[in-house]
């Protein structure tokens, strides 16, 4: 039984340095592109051309914003320029949908290499997270029961104006008919 073991043990070894020579020779595509085949469509391939090195990303599009990590564990958002067809951006690539990005200038690739711009995905980036960051309103309870005291007390003024208006052409039509004895 001992023997089994060992044999299994050594076609592991040998199968997991394979696996991580050819990871490594191809800049962590074959791990990425395995994710990606698992997540069956939930994730898209993100080919990052960067300005020493090319390497691979596992993105996700909510809408028509694709949010990956770049390769210094940097949250990234970039978002298709209205105008554009996903199908100019997004091909297939060995059966999953696949991006290329250009980190040097913040632009999509098309399959010619065309940059595609029309925003600036770094600002893009500063304003999502600052919105994600930005701290909630202190609302206190006694400031909004004053707001709303004073609204109702208002509201209860701008009635008794109106009314005391409306009062007065009925009491003077009164006081004509009964001599102006009132005062």
């Amino acid at each position: 039984m001992n023997l089994i073991f060992s044999f299994m043990l050594s076609y592991a070894g040998v199968i997991f340095v394979f696996y991580m020579l050819f990871n490594f020779m191809s800049n962590g595509f074959l791990g990425t592109f395995i994710r990606i085949k698992m997540s069956r469509g939930g994730l898209t391939l993100v080919e990052v051309i960067g300005v020493t090195n090319t390497y691979y990303r596992a993105g996700k599009f909510d809408g028509v914003v694709l949010r990956y990590k770049s390769a210094n564990k940097k949250k990234k958002r970039m978002v298709i320029p209205e105008g554009v067809l996903p199908s100019e951006i997004i091909f297939r690539r060995l059966g999953q949908p696949s991006v290329t990005v250009n980190e040097e200038l913040n632009c999509w690739l098309t399959r010619d290499f065309n940059g595609v711009v029309g925003f600036d995905a770094e600002q893009f980036d500063n304003i999502c997270t600052r919105l994600a960051t930005l701290p909630e309103i202190q609302v206190d309870k006694k400031e909004v029961a004053i707001l709303i005291i004073g609204i109702l007390s208002l509201l209860i003024l701008i009635f008794v104006a109106y009314k005391t208006n409306s009062l007065a052409p009925l009491i003077e039509s009164i006081k004509s008919t009964i001599g102006g004895t009132i005062n």
